[in-house]
């Protein structure tokens, strides 16, 4: 079992902003792409973020604890 595992039982999300700058309905290019472009950062962060859990075994992080 790795703490990825952990965390997509739990439905953990590790980056979780709700914020967004501009607007999408704005003529600004700028302003109004933002939006979607954080929605994908956190996508993308939240994504890497368990596939470095998915590599870490429960078991390996209590022999670190153990053995400090």
């Amino acid at each position: 079992m790795t703490l990825g595992d952990i965390g997509k039982a739990l439905e953990v999300n590790f980056s979780d902003f709700s914020w967004h700058s501009g607007d999408s309905e704005k003529s600004c290019l700028i302003s109004s792409g933002m939006a979607g472009y954080m929605d994908n950062l956190r996508n993308e962060i939240n994504k890497k973020c368990m596939d470095y859990l998915e590599s870490i075994m429960i078991e390996d992080v209590e022999k670190n604890l153990l053995n400090k």
